[in-house]
């Protein structure tokens, strides 16, 4: 919450500063607001955010020969790129300023070049890191390699991908109209023009950039519509994206309320499993297959158990084994769970997000080197059968999972995967 509301601080100083009328900021602080919640998870990402609002912050300082950014512009880019990867991301929008600054005419030479050298001392902060400069190719082989991550992952899935699916984010696309306006705009300049082109292209590529392209629309999209041909156009912009912007926060707060009001932890996290993996002193010798969202709160409450993933992803193989023993278990499912020397199973009963058994579950119910020892209605721990644990009646876990398939074909009663489920773990 501090560091999304630090962003939107550094975004409001920075339209004040340019001049913006108030409707103007505000809507743009409602709008990024908006759309940066859809990223409040507690992961390095937003860091990120936050540095590129700074950077962009302090860079038109620069451009002002404001001297605080002699230290500020190294320093963001220091501690940025031994936070997160999306450093780069820093190293390209000050090539970008970089660039600006020489092909701007009617430039004081002196002034230029003393720009150009805090620029390019900020790019070398970037370099300061346990990587140093192999940064960039190690940063390049993951992306471009063809892990099975990227593929399932929908943070890595395109805009278009995601509408096919229903999935929404208006913000997004009236960010994407002012990012076209701003483009068209005769008060931005040319590499400028072209860095917000950048940031749109690559979140249409990948939804996770996003914030990234709405930050720069805010900040440097957003002073773009001053400098509009046609005048009409420009005051009723004004008038009208204040009104819009309300509007969208208030039908995303509408699709979003039971979330909003009735949030709880147990709700969501298997809170009942691990108190069952605390409660039998599990936690040091166990070495858990664990449900790949789940990993980040079971480190949080266990820190000292053995988890095999968690949404950080910091190996992609071990995502590819993850994703053929639990998605889509292969011929070699149980090998590999053997090579991990795996002695204890933690996975929902049915997939928060469609309400359908994981496909490894089928696999694991009844199988002779495996047995449930706890079972809630959101959770399923499986257990190695040597290990003295009590072992729990399959009916039982098998009446909980079909209870929950159940309440979910009340709300989908034609979904045929729904009625296949069912039909498979009926009695």
């Amino acid at each position: 919450m501090l560091i999304l509301t630090a962003i939107l601080l550094t975004v409001w100083n920075y339209l004040k500063k340019k001049g913006l009328p108030f409707k103007l900021i505000l809507f743009f602080i409602i709008l990024l607001g908006t759309h940066l919640a859809r990223y409040s998870t507690d992961r390095p990402q937003l860091f990120s955010f936050l540095f590129t609002a700074l950077l962009i912050h302090e860079l038109e300082d620069l451009w002002n020969n404001r001297k605080r950014t002699y230290f500020t512009i190294p320093l963001i880019n220091l501690l940025w790129a031994n936070m997160h990867a999306s450093a780069l991301m820093g190293l390209f929008i000050e090539l970008v300023y970089l660039l600006n600054l020489f092909i701007e005419r009617n430039k004081n030479n002196i002034h230029r070049y003393h720009q150009a050298g805090i620029i390019i001392l900020g790019i070398i902060s970037t370099l300061i890191n346990p990587n140093s400069y192999h940064v960039i190719p190690l940063l390049i082989k993951d992306l471009t390699r063809p892990a099975l991550h990227f593929q399932f992952n929908t943070e890595y899935m395109s805009v278009f991908e995601l509408l096919k699916d229903g999935y929404l984010q208006p913000e997004y696309l009236l960010f994407s109209l002012i990012g076209g306006l701003s483009i068209l705009s005769k008060k931005i300049k040319f590499a400028k023009r072209f860095l917000i082109l950048f940031l749109m292209l690559i979140s249409l590529y990948a939804i996770r950039f996003a914030p990234f392209f709405t930050i720069g629309v805010s900040m440097i999209g957003s002073v773009s519509l001053q400098g509009l041909r046609s005048e009409r156009t420009r005051i009723f912009l004004e008038r009208s994206f204040p009104i819009l912007a309300i509007i969208i926060l208030m039908v995303i707060l509408f699709i979003h309320r039971h979330e909003l009001m009735k949030f709880k932890v147990k709700d969501i996290y298997p809170e009942g499993a691990i108190e069952f993996i605390l409660k039998n002193n599990l936690s040091k010798d166990a070495r858990l297959l664990n449900y790949f969202e789940w990993g980040g709160y079971i480190l949080w409450r266990t820190p000292e158990l053995k988890t095999f993933i968690d949404g950080r992803v910091l190996r992609f193989s071990i995502w590819d084994d993850y994703f053929k023993i639990v998605h889509k278990p292969d011929a070699f499912w149980h090998d590999r769970l053997s090579r991990y020397r795996i002695n204890l199973i933690l996975l929902p009963l049915i997939r928060p997000e469609d309400g359908l058994p994981l496909n490894v579950m089928l696999l694991l119910l009844g199988h002779p080197d495996w047995k449930p020892v706890y079972v809630d209605n959101l959770s399923v721990v499986f257990a190695k059968k040597e290990m003295p644990l009590e072992e729990i009646p399959l009916e039982k876990v098998k009446t909980l999972l079909l209870e929950n398939l159940r309440e979910w074909a009340e709300k989908e009663p034609h979904n045929p995967e729904r009625k296949k489920a069912i039909e498979i773990y009926s009695p």
